[in-house]
This record gives C-alpha cells, sequence and structure tokens, in this order.
C-alpha cells in the first residue's frame, strides 16, 4: 500500500555527448591524412531519470542542460506524472540538487 500514499523515488542525471569517432581514410600512400577536431565544442544532452524501485517504472527527461532550473522543470514534469500522492526523492548531491530555488520549491 505505499505507492498508494508516497512514492520513493531515486533520481539522477547522465551526460551523453557527440564525440567524434577517427577512423582510417583513403590518402595519398606515406602522407598523413589531418583531421580537425574542434574539442572546445561540448554538444550533449543530460538525460534525468526517475526510477520507481518498488514498480520498476522509470520517467525520462531530456534536457540541454543540467542546473536548478532545469532540476525544477523536470521535478514539476515528474510530479504531473506521477500524480497525487507524496515523492520522496533520493539523489546524490549535486549543487543542481542542493540550491536555493530547489529547496524553496
Amino acid at each position: 500500500m505505499i505507492d498508494g500514499y508516497f512514492k520513493i523515488l531515486f533520481i539522477d542525471e547522465s551526460r551523453r555527448s557527440i564525440n567524434t569517432e577517427l577512423r582510417r581514410v583513403l590518402a595519398p600512400k606515406g602522407s598523413k591524412p589531418i583531421v580537425r577536431i574542434n574539442n572546445l565544442r561540448r554538444e550533449g544532452v543530460y538525460v534525468y531519470c526517475a526510477l520507481n524501485a518498488r514498480s520498476g517504472e522509470a520517467f525520462i527527461k531530456i534536457m540541454e542542460k543540467a542546473n536548478q532550473y532545469t532540476t525544477m522543470s523536470f521535478l514539476y514534469s515528474l510530479k504531473r506524472h506521477v500524480g497525487k500522492g507524496r515523492i520522496y526523492i533520493v539523489w546524490d548531491n549535486s549543487a543542481a540538487h542542493r540550491s536555493k530555488h530547489v529547496y524553496e520549491h
């Protein structure tokens, strides 16, 4: 009857980035082909996930950043998904989770 009144969810986010993969290229024998890579661009996405350990249900949202505002957006979406009842969250000690903005809401 736990899920009828409250839910315990484990939440974390993970960064997935776009990495350039180098492979063999066709080039004249004896030459060294040059492949330029812009390592300064850090394209990628953050995958937020909440797991209900009791039911095995996962709620996933993809964000462009991981900060206090995207964390709040994820939590609002999660609450709409879960519906009525209290939610208890277990997560790590990320700065985005501990911000004043998150605590106030």
